[in-house]
């Protein structure tokens, strides 16, 4: 039974927005939110304007428990070529993953493939139950280095995996730990073409984890991102390992709606030019109407999309530009949600000296942040340094002159644009670990979710880099749960070659 509420109107410097929600507000685990640049905009003339809308996930009210939580399937895909024996790697990802067989569930199941030469499946996928987990501990204690790395095979052979399961478990997650360059298999630029071209579940994510300074991050980001709200995960050394590990659990594990999808519909005297977001949108209708994949959102999240419009000329009226449908399913109860935001404007004599609306400000500041790193990196990447710290430099300075340059978000993307020019001002820094800094701070402005990045230096504002109240209670619990999983796994690693 589809539920309308009431018709909500609503005037607030946002334009005129019409919420219809068709389930009852009280326990939809998400809100939609839209806003525009200015909800006066002059008649008669052309313009170009900034839009955006906004999701927000629910606080943890539903008291996440493990048999409360939404269930998940996980593939995870281990280097063991021979470079993860050196530094304790390959040891602190086996006491990583015996870490996971105590929080997983019997409800979860999961998957392990090694990938050295070839790719082999260790286990295949299957609900963890005591016994089961006890094989997997037996595996993990027998695993061994070897030879080269062929990452297209392990990552290949885990959708090989998620594509023929069975059963009706909504999420999947692929969990891709490497910390080289493929040389055997396809090459790196071969593995991502074909993976453009797979048919990819809509609640697959897959994140991928790159230890030390040796892994092509800009491959594992562009797998990372083929997925809807994929990662790249930067693990500079074995001691940040488990905390890392425990932020992506946690994502998972607090997940509240899943097969997100967004409807984006312009009306008459309005387009869409842009619409700026790594997510995947497709045209239904050029210019005028698009549909999005979203995947799912973890609890108190929030995601939102930037869209430039052009508008016609236009006599003194009300224009409907846009409306946004968001559709979706409870993580709690499976059941379907959908919510309608009408976005009017009034076409009249425009007043002057209008602050643009301070929310989409704040989303034009990290679009611009992200989509600066993500220039500087190209420029960086073929030892153009002077242009990669000028982009910064502008990205900088845009933010600088915001009406919300003094909001604390804004200040943690000022300081994030300034590692990030440190991390491409020269071939030294750039081919050593500034390559990896720089895409982690890409993946985590352009997704707005959590990488594991801790809050260490004294400028950065409270609730920094996306994480949750659940991500950063689990990396603290993973990072002292591992230490002690940790021995069982080094000296019989060490003494093989």
């Amino acid at each position: 039974v589809v539920h309308l509420h009431n018709v909500d109107m609503d005037n607030i410097g946002l334009g005129y927005c019409c919420d219809v929600v068709e389930t009852p507000c009280d326990t939809s685990p998400l809100s939609l939110s839209a806003n525009i640049e200015r909800d006066t905009i002059q008649h008669e003339k052309a313009h170009n304007v900034l839009a955006s809308f906004t999701l927000q996930a629910c606080d943890s009210q539903f008291g996440f428990a493990v048999r409360q939580r939404i269930h998940a399937d996980f593939v995870v895909v281990l280097d063991t070529s021979d470079s993860m024996k050196t530094g304790q790697k390959l040891a602190s990802v086996l006491a990583t993953i015996e870490y996971m067989m105590d929080v997983l569930s019997e409800n979860d199941r999961f998957a392990l493939v090694q990938f050295d030469e070839t790719a082999t499946v260790l286990f295949g996928l299957d609900y963890l139950t005591a016994e089961k987990k006890e094989d997997i501990l037996n595996i993990l204690q027998n695993i061994r280095t070897h030879g080269n790395t062929n990452i297209s095979d392990g990552l290949f052979t885990a959708l090989s995996i998620l594509q023929s399961r069975e059963g009706d478990i909504p999420i999947s997650r692929i969990l891709l730990l490497t910390d080289g360059l493929s040389n055997r298999g396809l090459s790196h630029s071969e593995m991502i073409r074909k993976l453009q071209h797979e048919e990819l579940d809509e609640n697959l994510t897959i994140h991928c984890f790159g230890y030390g300074k040796d892994h092509s991050s800009s491959c594992l980001q562009t797998i990372a991102f083929r997925s809807p709200g994929g990662l790249y995960y930067y693990i500079e050394d074995s001691e940040h390992i488990a905390e890392t590990f425990g932020d992506c659990l946690a994502g998972t594990f607090s997940t509240v709606a899943y097969s997100i999808h967004v409807e984006l519909e312009a009306f008459d005297g309005c387009r869409f030019i842009k619409i700026r977001t790594k997510f995947p949108f497709r045209s239904v209708k050029q210019m005028k109407k698009y549909v999005g994949s979203l995947g799912s959102m973890y609890e108190q999240e929030s995601r939102s999309v930037l869209m430039r419009m052009s508008l016609r000329g236009l006599p003194k009226c009300s224009q409907n530009l846009f409306r946004v449908t968001l559709r979706y399913k409870s993580a709690i109860d499976h059941s379907s949600y959908c919510h309608r935001k009408l976005v009017t404007v009034a076409r009249n004599q425009e007043p002057s000296n209008v602050p643009m609306n301070k929310e989409l400000d704040r989303q034009i500041n990290r679009v611009t942040s992200a989509e600066a790193i993500d220039k500087a990196i190209s420029a960086a990447s073929v030892k153009n340094f002077g242009t990669a710290e000028q982009t910064i430099n502008c990205a900088i300075q845009r933010i600088s002159t915001s009406i919300t340059s003094s909001d604390p978000y804004c200040r943690d993307l000022i300081d994030d644009l300034k590692d990030c020019k440190r991390c491409v001002s020269s071939h030294e820094i750039f081919a050593k670990t500034g390559i990896h800094e720089a895409h982690q701070y890409s993946t985590m402005h352009n997704q707005e979710r959590s990488v594991g990045m801790r809050n260490e230096r004294s400028t950065r504002n409270v609730g920094y880099g996306y994480c949750t109240t659940q991500q950063a209670m689990q990396m603290e619990k993973a990072a002292a749960a591992i230490s002690s999983y940790l021995a069982a796994y080094e000296s019989p690693l060490e003494s093989s070659v």
